[in-house]
This record gives structure tokens, sequence and C-alpha cells, in this order.
């Protein structure tokens, strides 16, 4: 049985608390548990997800461009993410990952070749580049190109920025957010890139099927001025069109803050980004699933 990465609910809890009340945790204490033990809410574990959006900016135009792709029905995958649209690459962090980082730079006589049983204690850093090396090989399984070959050299120093929370809500029954970490991270490729990957996609057949695209205008919405009213419609308008799952919405929101703050440069895009995507965590499938009249009757014209 697989064995995957992941945190104990309890130390997770422990960390998030630190976190609020301004001290950095030092070391995080993980696990390999094999996976149908994890899978199990009543077993207390949590496991670490690495979900990369991939995206191209024409800042001359103030569009962005992301890939999308849709969960098979049938086959392997999430079961319970069947059908949906995702805008997220990734996977579960396996043992092989953990490898992959601890022997970058060692001599072949020096390099481990197994996991330490039962908790293992990681700086920051060190749980970084492993979810790293995990979202390197997952990127070219699902689409062919590394995480390396998307963006930069992949060393033993990180070079990608990661989020990770625990997105909740209320109205899921599918108990997948009670079992997974999401490890978000925004991947900026170039044009040439970007084209390659589309392209490889048609022509190689990697692992995930039928990838495409999907733009957004940006500068249009921040020429607007009601930032936040904007980014809600716009993202909410998308994942309902797409029938996005709850990640994807949430790394879309981060993406169009992030692209927007760049923009104005205003710390303030940052505070909101920050303070806004944590509360939409707990909202918006309801939103989704269950949406006020007028906001139904302000998307049929559109549709």
């Amino acid at each position: 049985m697989t064995k995957v990465l992941c945190v104990s609910k309890e130390d997770y809890s422990k960390q998030v608390e630190e976190s609020k009340n301004g001290v950095a945790t030092e070391l995080h204490k993980v696990r390999f548990v094999e996976r149908d033990i994890c899978e199990k809410q009543e077993n207390g574990w949590l496991q670490y997800v690495p979900y990369m959006t991939v995206y191209v900016n024409d800042s001359s135009s103030g569009k962005v461009a992301f890939l999308v792709y849709n969960r098979p029905d049938k086959g392997e995958g999430e079961s319970r993410l069947k059908g949906k649209a995702s805008i997220g690459f990734g996977g579960h962090v396996e043992e092989q990952d953990y490898l992959s980082f601890m022997n970058v730079g060692l001599e072949e006589e020096d390099k481990i070749t197994s996991v330490p049983e039962g908790d293992i204690e990681l700086t920051k850093h060190a749980l970084t580049g492993i979810i790293a090396h995990c979202a390197d090989r997952e990127l070219k399984e699902e689409i062919g190109f590394s995480l390396t070959e998307l963006v930069t050299d992949l060393t033993n120093e990180p070079k990608i920025d990661l989020v990770v929370r625990q997105i909740l809500d209320e109205n899921d029954t599918s108990g997948v957010n009670e079992v997974h970490l999401c490890c978000s991270s925004l991947l900026e490729v170039s044009p040439t890139v970007f084209h390659s990957v589309l392209t490889k996609n048609e022509e190689d057949n990697p692992e995930v099927e039928k990838l495409s695209y999907t733009e957004i205008n940006y500068s249009a919405i921040l020429q607007r001025f009601n930032v936040e009213k904007d980014v809600t419609q716009a993202s909410a308008e998308i994942a309902s069109e797409l029938n996005m799952e709850l990640w994807s919405k949430t790394s879309l929101i981060s993406l169009l803050y992030t692209r927007m703050g760049e923009i104005v440069s205003k710390i303030s895009y940052s505070d909101l980004f920050i303070a806004y995507v944590n509360a939409l965590a707990a909202e918006t499938t309801d939103e989704l699933q269950e949406p006020a009249p007028e906001e139904t009757e302000t998307q049929e014209p559109t549709a």
C-alpha cells in the first residue's frame, strides 16, 4: 500500500494557532502513512497535496490565461471530484519525493534509500522542498512538463511559494477537504511554454486529457475599482460555468488578486487578498450551490 506524507490534525491545529499568534513553527512533525488509513477522517490525518496553477500573464492587455481540465468521470483519480473542472495540478506526496529531495547533492554512496518510520521533524525549507519535488513529478506525469521545465531549475533550494491551508466548507459532504491540505502555488510561465504545454497535450497524450485554457481580463475588473465585488462575481461566474472544484475557485481568486496587486503596487490589495481568500473558503460551495435569487436573475441574460 502506498504511503503518503501527512500531518496529524492535532499538530496542524497547533501550527495554525502559533501562526495566528505570530509564532513561526520551527520544526514540522510529519509522517508517511498508508493511504487507506489517512483517508478515514476518524484517524486524524491530513494529507499534503501540491496544487499548481499554471498561467501566462499579458500585462500590456491586462489579461491572464490559465490551464484548465476536467477530471474524468470514470477511471483512476479522486472519485469524489469526478467530473469537476480543475486549474490545479498535483497529487499526493510519496516516499520517492522525500528521497529525491533529501538526496540532492549527495554522492551515490551517501544517499539514503529508505524513509524513517514514525514521526519525522522537518524544517519549513525541507517540507517545502519535498512538496516541490512532488509537484515536479506530478506535473511531468499530468501535462508532460516538470516544474523544472516550466519555471526554473529545481534544486535543493525551493523555488516556489506555497500557501498551505485546509479549505473547509460546511456544505461539503464529500469528505475530501476533511483529510487533505491544499498546498497551492501560482506558476507563471512564458507564452512560449504555455503554448508548448497545450501542443504537447494534443500530440503526446499525457495523463491529463483535453487540456484547455480560460482567459480573464483583470484590467477591466481593476478599472471598475469595486475589486472585492467584481473578483467574486468573475470567479463565481467562471467557476459555475466550468463546474469548478472548491480548491480551483480559491486558486482563481488568488490569481486575480495577485495580478491586480502587482499592477497597483498597494499593500491594501495584499491584505485584502489574505483576508478575503481565508473567508471565502467557508462560503464558496454555498454560493455556487445555493445562489441568491437576485444572483440567478443577473446571470441568466449572460448565459
